[in-house]
């Protein structure tokens, strides 16, 4: 199933991640894990979806505008989030470096560090809570 290329593997792919995920919502949930069982099944939803573009792909009007968009995800986007993660860790370094003690400074608050500056670059910046944070300089 997993030997073609194109078309066919994107179906294969997205056909077996949204079973998989249903059915495992479905034990989660019957398992008592509702927040987990919830979580695979929003996952399972979002699949779905993406399964439904394989549907699309036979239409003339929708079939190059599903090949433009996986285009996008597979090359364009992967490009963008290394890039994006290049200056997040540099940036997230420098404000660890420059904001922690050295006795503070540790893999758990450089990893707070670098959720502050993915929460900064996404919108997020609380200017009022960062000018009350000390500076060890």
């Amino acid at each position: 199933y997993f030997g073609f290329m194109g078309a066919v593997l994107f179906e294969n792919v997205t056909s077996l991640s949204f079973s998989l995920s249903f059915m495992c919502s479905q034990i989660l949930d019957v398992a008592g894990a509702a927040s987990l069982g919830s979580s695979a099944l929003a996952l399972s939803g979002l699949l779905a979806w993406l399964y439904l573009l394989w549907f699309l792909l036979g239409f003339s009007r929708t079939g190059h505008l599903v090949v433009m968009i996986w285009t996008i995800l597979s090359n364009d986007m992967v490009q963008f989030a290394c890039l994006t993660s290049v200056f997040l860790m540099g940036f997230s370094l420098a404000f660890f470096v420059s904001t922690t003690a050295p006795m503070d400074r540790g893999p758990a608050v450089f990893f707070s560090q670098l959720f502050e500056c993915f929460h900064m670059m996404t919108s997020g910046f609380d200017k009022d809570s960062h000018e009350q944070v000390d500076a060890f300089w």
